[in-house]
């Protein structure tokens, strides 16, 4: 069953990439959604712009399991760091 988790980005201009590539830690887990897409295990996503500082990213996993592999997987490679160049906060993960 497809598990959808919806996540706000903010505290940032909103037309900037979720990643930025020059950093390392952040092109690490740039290389991690990739590849979750490459395998299909990202079934869809997509973005969409609330206002000039906030957007929401809707990130359809294969099935719940995945979901946590995913977080696990940054949270391995960030530590404390921060994952994006946006405060991120997860609105919902549900079943659909």
């Amino acid at each position: 069953m497809t598990h959808r988790v919806t996540v706000r980005l903010d505290g940032e201009n909103s037309s900037v990439a979720t990643f930025d590539d020059a950093d390392s830690v952040q092109l690490a887990c740039m290389n991690v959604f990739n590849n979750y897409q490459t395998n299909n295990w990202i079934e869809s996503y997509t973005e969409t712009i609330i206002d000039s500082s906030t957007k929401n990213e809707i990130i359809d996993f294969d099935n719940a399991d995945r979901w946590v592999a995913y977080r696990a997987e940054l949270q391995a490679i960030t530590g404390d760091s921060d994952v994006s160049v946006f405060t991120s906060t997860v609105v919902s993960a549900v079943d659909v």
